[in-house]
């Protein structure tokens, strides 16, 4: 039992981690892609 609780918190942990980097680079390629679209904007102007 304690053993499955541990190991079940272990996967959380990790679950938890990927997710927060999946949200921390969609932000900055989200970042990048308005970024640029203001350059071009700029660029036009």
């Amino acid at each position: 039992m304690y053993k499955n609780l541990k190991t079940e918190n272990f996967f959380y942990t990790v679950f938890s981690k990927i997710s927060f980097i999946t949200e921390e680079i969609m932000v900055f390629f989200y970042g990048i892609k308005s970024f640029q679209r203001e350059k071009v904007k700029k660029i036009r102007n």
